[in-house]
Formats: C-alpha cells, structure tokens, sequence
C-alpha cells in the first residue's frame, strides 16, 4: 500500500482523504500506514466478513475474553489462556510486528476439546498484535457505520463490476506474455477496451 500512495502523490500531487479497500488490503502493515497519513480508513480486515456470519459459534476467537489484569484470556468453558511469549514478526518490507501468544495447559483433560481445537496437540493458543487489535477495532466501528456501508457497496459497484465484465463476460483470465513490463502494456490494451466498449454501450 506504501507504493500505491507515493505513485498517486507522484500522479495526482496528493493522496486519498478516504481509502476503500477489501479485505487483501486488511493488515497492519497497512493500517499504520494510513493512520501515520491520517486517511480515514474504510479498509475489511482479515475474518470481517466471517466473524459476522459465524458470531453463534462456541469457541470463535470473539468468545475468548482478556482480562487486562492477569493479562490472560478466558475461554467459554471457563479455562484459562496464560501469556507464554512474544515475539516479532517482521515483514520484507522491513515493518516490524509484535505478537503475543497465550496458550492453555489445560485443555488435555477438557471435554470440549473436540470442538475447541481438535487440531491442536499443545492445547488452544491464540496470537494477538495488540496494535492490531486497536486497528482493527476503529476500522469495525467504521465498516459497520451507515456510511461505511455506503463506501463499501459504492466499491463494489465500481471495482467488482469491471473485474466482472473483463473475466467472466470477456474471458481474460490470465496474462499471455510474461514481464511486467509486457504485463502492463497487455493489461493496458484490455483495459482501454473495456472503456471503449462502456463508451460503445452507454450510447
């Protein structure tokens, strides 16, 4: 995202007031990068959509509850997810995460670990960047807000749609020469046809 704001500067002379984004664009990489440029960000992040759709289930990560005090998390059926470490995780480029682990030494013996982790051989873990967690909790107030909802119905209209017209009624699916440079000028042809082919139709 870094390099899709210093070419829009670099073309247009300045950047966004408001970015609207799936949730591809949803990290914090990205998150930090909009709010050091102070963009308003209406930007879905990873397990938006799936965590609206799924709040019924029993042990989704939105039930396990963090007490600030014992800096721990407490899970539906009473157990306790103790802090057992951090570490970094850095990015190519060079953004720098800090996540947390916590993870419960009791779960062997818990009737509910079929359905809990059925998977997971050293008991549920879950890993938490608290930097995103703060992100992502403005970015939910302003996806579920009445104009959040806007922007993002707009975005689909405008984005879905061409994606849309040029693979599904077009059938242009893949690239056929290879290079970015070569890649550019072929999605470029495809996309000076779909604008004339617009024009064509509008009138």
């Amino acid at each position: 995202m870094g390099e899709h704001l210093v070419q829009i500067k670099e073309t247009l002379g300045k950047i966004p007031k408001t970015w609207i984004a799936d949730a591809g664009y949803g990290y914090e990489e990205n998150y930090n990068i909009l709010e050091r440029e102070n963009i308003a960000t209406v930007v879905k992040y990873k397990g938006y959509d799936k965590k609206k759709s799924s709040r019924d289930e029993k042990y989704g990560r939105d039930k396990f509850i963090y007490n600030e005090e014992t800096d721990s998390f407490s899970c539906p059926a009473g157990k306790q997810l103790c802090f057992d470490h951090e570490r970094e995780e850095k990015r190519k480029s060079g953004f720098v995460s800090k996540r947390r682990e916590y993870r419960c030494r009791e779960c062997e013996a818990c009737p509910e670990k079929p359905l809990c982790s059925p998977n997971s051989k050293g008991g549920r873990h879950l890993k938490v960047s608290w930097e995103l967690e703060r992100y992502t909790e403005q970015a939910k107030k302003t996806l579920d807000s009445e104009e959040g909802k806007k922007l993002r119905k707009q975005r689909s209209c405008d984005v879905e749609a061409v994606f849309g017209m040029i693979k599904g009624n077009r059938q242009f699916r893949r690239f056929h020469l290879r290079g970015i440079e070569n890649v550019e000028v072929e999605m470029g042809l495809v996309s000076l046809a779909h604008n004339i082919l617009k024009t064509v139709a509008v009138r």
